[in-house]
Order: C-alpha cells, then sequence, then structure tokens
C-alpha cells in the first residue's frame, strides 16, 4: 500500500493584479503578521490586502520562514468566489 504525505498549508495567496491577498491559516502565520507587517496593513475580511509590489517580498520571507503556501490564481476581481468555495473552506480545516 502507497502512503501519501498531506501537505500542510500555513497560507493561502489570491492574486487579483492589483492587489494580493493573504489568508492566514496558521495561528503561527497571523503571529509572523503582527511581529512583521505594518499595523497599518489594510485587511479585505480576514485576508491581508496586499500591494503587488510588496507582495513577493512578504511572500518569501513567509516561505524562508517555513511556511507552505496554496497559491489560487484569480481570474476575476471577486474573491468571494474562492472564500465561499469548497478550496477555501478545506484551507481552513486543514
Amino acid at each position: 500500500m502507497k502512503t501519501v504525505a498531506a501537505v500542510t498549508r500555513d497560507f493561502t495567496v489570491a492574486d487579483h493584479w492589483s492587489i494580493v491577498l493573504l489568508f492566514a491559516i496558521n495561528p503561527a502565520v497571523t503571529d509572523w503578521i503582527d511581529s512583521n507587517v505594518s499595523p497599518d496593513a489594510m485587511y479585505f475580511g480576514a485576508a491581508l490586502a496586499i500591494e503587488r509590489r510588496y507582495a513577493a517580498d512578504i511572500i518569501d520571507a513567509l516561505r524562508a520562514e517555513g511556511f507552505a503556501s496554496r497559491d489560487v490564481a484569480c481570474v476575476d476581481s471577486d474573491p468571494l468566489p474562492y472564500l465561499e468555495s469548497r478550496d477555501y473552506q478545506r484551507d481552513m480545516e486543514d
């Protein structure tokens, strides 16, 4: 019998072209954001809203800390379909 290791996701990235949304799934990611991102940062619901020019640096820093992500390429400007999707629900349960 073949065993498949579960992939742990600590945060999800949803790309909306000019804005990138970062959803913290693991509480440790939330702690990292609180310690490393300006308290004046903007949020869209529970997601950290990041200008595209800063997104790569923040995502790279999280990955350098050992956090794993799930990247979602969004083709529309509305994140609600993702937020209401089974993918988001599964991400939040993992």
